[in-house]
């Protein structure tokens, strides 16, 4: 069976009440090459964002995920020795 046969809220959003009013899927061809042509969906969100959403704002969070550089251990092993000796210090100090 057909999804939209089955989902009753995608079936009336496209316009049909009950199962039996969905066209064949050779219908459903057609319709969706003339769709394509004339870019109907575009147009009707466009007409859709425009009556309802016009007066607000689309906040949008961009996110990049570009490697940054960055050592993951100390510089070098001096200093690794010194930071061992300055805690070593401060305990018994």
């Amino acid at each position: 069976m057909d999804p939209i046969q089955i989902d009753e809220p995608l079936r009336r959003l496209c316009g049909w009440n009950c199962a039996k009013a969905v066209p064949h899927q050779s219908k459903f061809s057609r319709a969706l090459a003339e769709f394509t042509a004339t870019q109907l969906p575009q147009q009707l969100h466009e007409a859709n964002v425009a009556a309802t959403k016009s007066t607000r704002w689309v906040g949008c969070i961009a996110r990049n995920s570009t490697a940054i550089g960055a050592r993951e251990h100390f510089a070098s092993a001096a200093w690794t020795k010194v930071m061992n000796l300055d805690r070593y210090d401060l305990a018994w100090g």
